[in-house]
């Protein structure tokens, strides 16, 4: 059984969020180191992003652009209630160019120790 989760980014010039659902190891301790490392920046993310659903988090040098297209919610708000119900874990990139994380609540990735 594996720990899903989604990975979005918040679109800068609406509240349209993109996101992928990923399979396994979506828990923070794993995800969000790689989060630090590869996917700072905005290109990195819309280029994860772009992959469409996978198993495991891609490196850039992994990346696969698959035939499925990301998911779309039109508001960023939904985004968080849909997945709050349907996933453990979720993670945006904001027009702000940071990462929010949530298991239970909203939580900036700096604010993690992982």
């Amino acid at each position: 059984m594996g720990t899903h989760c989604y990975i979005g980014v918040e679109n800068k010039n609406d509240k349209t969020v993109c996101y992928v659902y990923i399979q396994y190891d979506g828990y923070f301790s794993h995800i969000i180191p790689l989060l630090r490392k590869h996917y700072m920046d905005r290109a990195n993310v819309e280029g994860l992003i772009a992959c469409g659903d996978m198993q495991s988090l891609r490196l850039p040098n992994e990346w696969i652009v698959s035939e499925n297209e990301p998911s779309t919610f039109g508001d960023r708000y939904i985004f968080e209630m849909e997945a709050r119900r349907n996933i453990e874990y979720f993670y945006l990139f904001n027009k702000d160019d940071k990462w929010e994380c949530q298991s239970s609540e909203m939580i900036s990735i700096d604010e993690l120790s992982c």
